[in-house]
């Protein structure tokens, strides 16, 4: 989640290395975030995976009992669905509904 390396999609959209799917618009990831208001985001910049899964799980989130070959893919999992159950503004739903094909 650092800020050394991003890519901006052709919407103008900042998006954090290694975590396609969540999109915030370039000028506020420029000029600061307001506290609150992408909480999926915050939460994985302060606490990491454990932190998001905390956040999903007080949103009736339940992980596959068998595991996850990484903590990407939880945190993929998640994120995809948070998308679906509780959405937050910087989930991008296209990205999900592409990788489920």
């Amino acid at each position: 989640m650092s800020g050394g390396h991003f890519h901006v999609d052709m919407y103008g959209r900042y998006i954090p290395p290694g975590c396609t799917g969540i999109a915030i618009p370039l000028n506020e990831a420029v000029n600061g975030i307001p506290d609150g208001k992408y909480p999926v985001y915050e939460t994985l910049l302060k606490s990491g995976i454990s932190g998001l899964l905390d956040y999903a799980v007080a949103k009736d989130f339940i992980a596959n009992e068998g595991g996850y070959p990484s903590a990407c893919n939880l945190c993929f999992n998640i994120r995809q669905w948070l998308c679906e159950n509780a959405p937050s503004p910087e989930l991008d739903p296209e990205h999900y509904i592409e990788a489920r094909r």
